[in-house]
Order: structure tokens, then sequence, then C-alpha cells
């Protein structure tokens, strides 16, 4: 039996820049999943207003959208209080997946750590 102990890895915001120069993020959780994905900004400072929106606004049930693609996939999207969009979900296989979904980023979008990618 080892010694140390496993501590579960924090989520993370994930600022990156595309290749087409505009910048974006995802909230991943402890295990790497991505579990919200921004829209796309034409500057860094716009995204990184985007991941401060997107935290504060987290805890909040009513920030959230429920919907059911054409495809028949549940997935949400968090939004400020005005109506923004902040971030969508992956596609989910049930209610049930997308509602633990929201309950993550609820949980971890206020705390976790900012991990700029960009290279700038």
């Amino acid at each position: 039996m080892s010694n140390q102990m496993e501590w579960p890895m924090a989520a993370k915001w994930d600022l990156r820049k595309s290749r087409n120069g505009q910048y974006y993020f995802t909230l991943k959780a402890g295990n790497s999943e991505i579990i919200l994905t921004s829209p796309r900004f034409d500057n860094k400072h716009d995204a990184v207003e985007g991941i401060k929106s997107a935290a504060d606004n987290a805890p909040y049930a009513s920030r959230y959208e429920r919907f059911t693609t054409t495809t028949n996939h549940p997935i949400f999207m968090l939004k400020t209080v005005n109506g923004r969009i902040l971030g969508t979900s992956e596609l989910y296989d049930t209610e049930s997946e997308r509602d633990s979904g929201i309950d993550a980023v609820r949980t971890h979008g206020p705390t976790a750590i900012l991990k700029d990618n960009t290279g700038e």
C-alpha cells in the first residue's frame, strides 16, 4: 500500500487561442473532462472577462437553460442574467447526465483555477 494520498485534481478554466486567432475557454473537471465551452471572443481580455462572468454566474440555478437537440441529446447553456451565453455543454445521452453536468459547473465553476494556454 502506498504512503501517498491521492488528491483529486482541481477543476480549471482552460483559456485557448483558436487557429483563426479568436479566443475561447472551457471548464474542465478534475478528470480533464470538458463540461462547458464558451463562444469565441475577438480578444484575450474579453475571453478572460467571460471566464470571470461564467465563474460569477455558475452558482445560480436560474442561469442555466436546458435544451434537447434535434438529435434528441440533452444539453445546457450557462447565461448571464440578461441572457448572454457564457458557455454551452457537451451533448449528453440523458437528462440526468445533463443535470449532473450543471451540478458540476455550479460546484466547480466559482473556484476553478485559470490555466492560460494561449502562449501569449
